[in-house]
C-alpha cells in the first residue's frame, strides 16, 4: 500500500494539469502611466479627430485609417479607384490613389493622384502599464471593481505561518527554487525557497510531499502574415511622339512610371523587414518559454528523486506512527532491492525525438558529417604516433657516439743547443699519447652523464 502511495506520489510530480495564476484582487496597486502620442489625419487642415490614434505609430496608422475612406472618382480623362495607400515622401507622409487616365485616342495609362495631409495639433494620452514602478511582482492587469485599470499580483493559497502548529524548517539542495503543495480547493500554496534552498514548511502539510507548482500554459506561437506580392513594375510607353506637347505628357508620365516602380519596390522591402523583426521577437519568445520549461524539468527532477529517496528510505521500515509495519503496509525485499538496483543504475531514462529530423542541429550535423569527423580524428592520431616516433628516432640518433682512438699525433722535434752540445727535443704530444688513449674513455663517459642529465632536468 505505501509502494502504491509513493509511486503515485511520484507520478503527480509530473502529471499535473497547468492552470493560469490568479490575481490577487485584495492587494492592488495603481499602474505606472506612459505617455503614448496621438495623431489625427485630415485632408482640410481642420482639426478634424474623426481619424484620431494614439499608438507608437500613430501618424501612420491615423493616415491608413483616413485613406480608407477614400471614395472613387472619374472624369473625362481621369478615372481614380477608392481608398489609397499612405506613403513618405520626401519626409512627410502622403496618400496615393491610384487610377488612369483616358487619352483622346482610347488609350489609357496608369496615374496616381497624390493627397497631402494635415495633422491635429492634439497631446498624447496617458496609458496604464504594469507592474508599477518597484513592485515587480504586481504583472497582472486587472480592473478594478469601479473599472479603473489596476496591477495585481499572483493570489497566495498559502495558510498563514504556525497554522495549527509550528512550521518545521526543510534543508535545501543548494539553490534556489520554488516549491509548491496542493490544496483540497485545488490551489496551490507556492513559496519561494532562501538561496539556498531551504524553507519553512507549513503544519498543515504534515508530511505532504512538494509537488510541481503549476504555471499558466505555454501561449500558442504568434504568426507573421505573409507579406504581400511585390506589385508589377509600371511599364513605360517608348513610343516617339511629334507634337511637342504629347512628348512632354509622356516624358511625365514615364518618369512617373519609373518613380511608382522604386516606392513601390522599397515599400515591399520595408514590409519584409518588419516581418523578420516580428518574426525574431517571437523566437525570442519561444526560446524563453523553453528556457523556463528547461528549468521546470531541472525542478521536477530533484523533487522525483527526493520521493525516490523517500521510497527507499521508508519502504519496508518503520511507519511514522514507530510501530512496526505489517500486512500490505510492508514491501517485498526482492521489490526493494530492484527498486533500489534500478535507482542506482538510472533514476530516469527519457528519449526524446524531433517532429522533423532535418530541421534544428540534425541538419546540420548528419550522419555523414559524424562519420567524417571521426575520420579526421584517427587521421590525426595516426600522425601524432608518427611524430612521436620520429622525435624518439632524433633523440637515438643523437644519443649514439662512434668513438675511434685511432687518431694520430703530429711529430715536433726541436733541436736545442746547449753548452757546446745540441739536444734534440721531443715537443710533439705523441710522447704522452698514450695517456690520452687511457683516459678519453672515461671523459667521454663523463660527458655523457652530464649530457643526460641536463636533458632530463626539469
Amino acid at each position: 500500500m505505501r509502494l502504491l502511495i509513493f509511486l503515485l506520489a511520484l507520478s503527480s510530480a509530473f502529471f499535473v494539469s497547468n492552470a493560469i495564476a490568479l490575481p490577487d484582487m485584495d492587494d492592488l496597486l495603481t499602474p505606472r502611466f506612459e505617455t503614448v502620442p496621438c495623431e489625427a489625419a485630415s485632408l482640410n487642415g481642420s482639426g478634424d479627430l474623426t481619424h484620431k490614434v494614439c499608438s507608437i505609430n500613430a501618424k501612420i496608422e491615423s493616415c491608413k485609417k483616413l485613406a480608407a475612406t477614400i471614395p472613387a472618382s472619374s472624369s473625362v480623362e481621369y478615372v481614380y479607384s477608392a481608398g489609397g495607400e499612405c506613403v513618405l515622401d520626401n519626409g512627410s507622409i502622403k496618400i496615393k490613389q491610384s487610377g488612369s487616365r483616358i487619352y483622346s485616342d482610347g488609350t489609357t495609362l496608369p496615374t496616381v493622384k497624390w493627397r497631402s495631409l494635415y495633422y491635429a495639433n492634439i497631446q498624447g494620452e496617458k496609458t496604464p502599464t504594469c507592474p508599477p514602478n518597484g513592485s515587480p511582482e504586481y504583472d497582472i492587469d486587472v480592473t478594478a471593481p469601479d473599472g479603473s485599470p489596476m496591477c495585481a499580483k499572483e493570489k497566495d493559497f498559502c495558510p498563514e505561518p504556525n497554522t495549527g502548529g509550528p512550521d518545521s524548517f526543510t534543508t535545501g539542495l543548494g539553490e534556489q527554487r520554488e516549491v509548491c503543495y496542493n490544496n483540497e480547493d485545488g490551489t496551490q500554496c507556492k513559496i519561494e525557497t532562501d538561496e539556498n534552498g531551504g524553507y519553512y514548511h507549513p503544519f498543515k502539510y504534515g508530511s505532504q510531499e512538494p509537488v510541481q507548482c503549476k504555471r499558466p500554459p505555454d501561449k500558442e506561437v504568434d504568426k507573421t502574415s505573409p507579406p504581400e506580392e511585390k506589385p508589377a513594375p509600371e511599364e513605360t510607353d517608348p513610343t516617339p511622339q511629334t507634337e511637342e506637347l504629347d512628348a512632354l505628357n509622356k516624358i511625365n508620365e514615364n518618369l512617373d512610371a519609373m518613380n511608382e516602380n522604386q516606392v513601390a519596390a522599397s515599400e515591399s522591402n520595408d514590409d519584409r523587414l518588419d516581418r523578420l523583426a516580428e518574426e525574431t521577437q517571437i523566437s525570442n519568445e519561444i526560446l524563453g518559454e523553453i528556457r523556463y520549461n528547461t528549468a521546470m524539468t531541472d525542478s521536477n527532477t530533484m523533487i522525483a528523486n527526493s520521493l525516490l529517496q523517500d521510497i527507499l528510505d521508508n519502504a519496508g521500515g518503520t511507519p511514522d506512527n514507530g510501530e512496526p509495519c505489517t500486512g500490505e503496509d510492508c514491501l517485498d525485499n526482492d521489490l526493494l532491492e530492484q527498486i533500489a538496483d534500478n535507482t542506482k543504475k538510472e533514476i530516469f531514462d527519457i528519449e526524446t525525438t524531433r517532429k522533423d529530423p532535418d530541421k534544428g542541429l540534425n541538419s546540420v550535423f548528419t550522419d555523414s558529417d559524424i562519420a567524417e569527423l571521426q575520420q579526421e580524428i584517427e587521421d590525426k592520431k595516426t600522425e601524432y604516433s608518427d611524430y612521436v616516433q620520429q622525435i624518439q628516432d632524433e633523440i637515438n640518433g643523437l644519443m649514439t657516439f662512434n668513438i675511434t682512438l685511432n687518431g694520430g699525433y703530429e711529430d715536433r722535434k726541436v733541436d736545442l743547443k746547449v753548452a757546446s752540445k745540441t739536444v734534440q727535443v721531443d715537443m710533439g704530444l705523441e710522447r704522452v699519447s698514450n695517456f690520452f688513449k687511457l683516459i678519453a674513455p672515461a671523459v667521454l663517459l663523463l660527458a655523457t652523464l652530464i649530457a643526460i642529465y641536463i636533458l632530463l632536468k626539469d
